[in-house]
């Protein structure tokens, strides 16, 4: 029941915030255009550690996201990929 309830919330929450941010951000330029689009695509990082990581893992990286399973790796990455995106 908890999953469900995680899913419910975070339905209504990408419903109310997500989808006119994103009409916002793709109709129109406004004062803090810029900083809106650099924090909807920050890189995520996210420490996998447990029974069912390479379950995670392989589901993640099927999704077509990086799944590194070293910090050190991960933190290499997200900065790689946050240089690339200025």
């Amino acid at each position: 029941m908890v999953s469900l309830g995680t899913s419910a919330i975070a339905m209504v929450v990408v419903t109310l915030f997500g989808v006119p941010l994103a009409y916002a951000l793709s109709r129109s330029t406004f004062r803090g255009t810029a900083l809106l689009r650099t924090a909807v695509d920050l890189p995520i990082v996210i420490r996998l550690t447990g029974t069912n990581e390479e379950l995670a893992v392989e589901i993640l990286e099927g999704a077509g996201f990086s799944a590194l399973t070293d910090m050190d790796d991960a933190v290499q990455k997200a900065v790689q990929l946050a240089q690339e995106a200025v």
